[in-house]
């Protein structure tokens, strides 16, 4: 199967004959001229994918804005505000008078998505903080989540390593570090939590635990793990391996925050560790992950982790895969679904 799905050849002439929406990730230059439907980039931009192929069936052209003149759109979605120095993307919002706006990111990743003044230039907002909801301007979504990785094999207990954690040797940027300091926003940073999980598991159960991701055999300033194992190709596959995968999210103290990370695990038939969003069991049920904020400490943790039983372990697992045939949990949460939700709570179709 193809990485790149986007029709290359894709020129004006249709122009003339489809009506034509952008869509852009914001403030992410690899994902302009179309890349945003190039899954080689990174296989959850399934979703957007389906999405195109969908709305295409519908009479619909679906570009980046870098792709197509202002005037010949009748509609602009931005995945987070670009930053106002983004000039371009700025310009073509000025002259698109139907923008909608998703603000995935929260507020101490990007504080730009929840600026009143810029969001006056978005008709529509789309939020998972349902704090923020009053269905005439701010309306409640999911972040979607792809299909791809849904088909691994659940491996049996005794073949499975103990611990890993698959993610990236990043922080936050210096500025929105002070200001996280400086207790600016309501949300806790989770950077710094997962530095200390890895310390914790470095030095305490090193035979037990692996680390991957991208960075961490090449940091400037900080030390070099020797549970690292590399970055992946493959993350689903490689989560696969695993009894457990420590799930943290960029920030915690925020209800409905939910991103890949703990669908991630589910499709891989892993148990995730999670700890994120604060009302995370209004969505996910509590058999189906282990909640962080329940333990005193990591040793607390790995304690409770060894002792569980083949039997429980199980159940739990039956549990993730009975959640993933839930007809109404994959139509909320995964692309299929979420891609004619999009569509009609857009008014699209």
């Amino acid at each position: 199967m193809p990485g790149t799905w986007y029709d290359s050849t894709e020129s004006h002439i249709l122009l003339n004959h489809m009506r034509n929406i952008v869509i852009q990730i914001s403030n992410y230059n690899r994902l302009k001229k179309n890349k945003i439907f190039d899954i080689d980039i990174d296989p959850n931009l399934s979703v957007y994918v389906t999405l195109k192929d969908f709305l295409r069936a519908h009479g619909i052209s679906l570009f980046t804005p870098d792709m197509i003149n202002s005037s010949e759109t009748e509609c602009a979605i931005y995945m987070n505000v670009p930053y106002p120095w983004d000039i371009e993307s700025w310009k073509k919002i000025i002259r698109t008078k139907n923008n909608i706006l998703f603000a995935v990111e929260p507020q101490m990743i990007n504080p730009f998505n929840y600026s009143k003044i810029l969001q006056m230039f978005f008709k529509k907002i789309y939020t998972w903080n349902t704090a923020l909801v009053d269905n005439e301007k701010y309306f409640q979504y999911n972040i979607a989540q792809s299909n791809i990785g849904l088909d691994i094999n659940t491996k049996p207990f005794t073949s499975k390593k103990f611990l890993t954690f698959v993610v990236g040797n990043k922080g936050l940027p210096l500025i929105l570090s002070i200001l996280v300091k400086m207790g600016i926003f309501s949300e806790k940073e989770l950077y710094n939590e997962r530095l200390k999980a890895l310390e914790y598991f470095e030095n305490n159960i090193p035979e037990n635990f692996d680390l991957y991701g991208k960075g961490w055999n090449k940091p400037k300033d900080s030390k070099k793990y020797k549970t690292y194992k590399g970055s992946v190709d493959n993350k689903i596959e490689v989560i696969s391996n695993y009894k457990f995968c420590l799930c943290f999210e960029n920030a915690t103290e925020m209800n409905g925050y939910i991103t890949e990370k703990i669908f991630d695990c589910f499709k891989a038939k892993c148990i995730p560790i999670y700890w994120g969003a604060s009302d995370i069991e209004k969505y996910i049920p509590k058999d189906c992950f282990i909640d962080f904020r329940v333990f005193g400490g990591y040793g607390e943790l790995i304690l409770y982790l060894k002792n569980m039983k083949e039997e429980e372990y199980n159940r739990r697992i039956d549990s993730i895969e009975k959640l993933l045939l839930d007809e109404k949990f994959m139509r909320t949460w995964f692309e299929d679904g979420w891609v004619k939700d999009f569509s009609k709570k857009l008014g699209i179709l």
